[in-house]
């Protein structure tokens, strides 16, 4: 039997990062929060289980509908295997000249006008609940701490960050 997983597939993991990268307010985006973020548009219900701030925990309900009892998985096992995948889409959006490393911060720097035309119509097929919950309002939430995005999501290492 063939499986088709979205997460193993290069070109879905482009075409969601390039909604990202389209979406987001600022020009630099750090490389934990763009590997965050993909993997949120991978699986959104995951965004029912997470601690958030009041703000945004009332948004949590309409997230319900991407749950699914035949998708059970481990958030942090799918998240550490998503890796080398988006490591490849991440070097091939450099060398498309989207992103820009900025050395020594583990930040890149945004270029969307690289984006080409043709795909800037392909790259609006994400909801568009999913895609402002997580590129605006996360934005606001810090990467690192306590009560920072990788702490509330639970899906990497965050307690030996250095903050």
């Amino acid at each position: 039997m063939l499986l088709y997983n979205k997460v193993n597939d290069p070109y879905h993991t482009l075409l969601r990062m390039l909604n990202i990268l389209y979406t987001i307010d600022d020009n630099t985006i750090e490389l934990e929060r763009l590997r965050i973020y993909d993997f949120l548009l991978a699986f959104p219900s995951h965004i029912t289980s997470c601690r958030l701030p009041q703000n945004i925990t009332s948004k949590k309900k309409y997230f319900k509908k991407y749950i699914n009892d035949y998708n059970t998985f481990n958030p942090r096992i799918s998240f550490a295997r998503m890796k080398h995948i988006q490591d490849g889409v991440i070097i091939h959006l450099q060398k498309m000249l989207i992103l820009k490393e900025i050395k020594n911060q583990n930040k890149f720097e945004l270029n969307t006008e690289k984006i080409p035309m043709k795909l800037i119509t392909d790259i609006k097929s994400i909801d568009s609940v999913l895609l402002e919950l997580v590129c605006k309002d996360f934005s606001e939430i810090s990467l690192f701490g306590k009560y920072g995005l990788k702490a509330r999501l639970n899906i990497m290492e965050f307690k030996y960050d250095a903050n």
